[in-house]
């Protein structure tokens, strides 16, 4: 993953970054992030990504291609002013994405 420009998180970090839908509240219930820039689809695809779906499990959940996943994203990055999507999972889940190392 690192070889092609990804991030390896340690799974320990990553369950507490992106957590498990069963063991988190709601996600409705814990969002602080201003989510009104994006559009519903966009919101949907967010939510995704901050319980851990990757791009093809969000393009099968929500019936829609991966490239439309990808455009979604940036379009979510752009507008949230995060640079990947492990900093859109902490956004998404209440936590400082300063913590992210570079």
């Amino acid at each position: 993953m690192v070889e092609h420009g990804g991030v390896w998180i340690a799974p320990e970090l990553r369950s507490q970054i992106f957590g498990t839908p069963g063991g988190l509240p709601s996600l409705r219930t814990r969002m602080k992030t201003d989510l009104s820039s994006l559009t519903s689809r966009e919101r949907m695809v967010a939510e995704q990504v901050a319980l851990g779906a990757t791009n093809r499990e969000i393009a099968a959940r929500l019936a829609i291609t991966e490239r439309t996943v990808k455009a979604h994203l940036s379009a979510i990055f752009e507008k949230l002013g995060v640079r990947d999507r492990v900093q859109l999972a902490l956004r998404m889940n209440n936590l400082p994405v300063e913590a992210v190392v570079r």
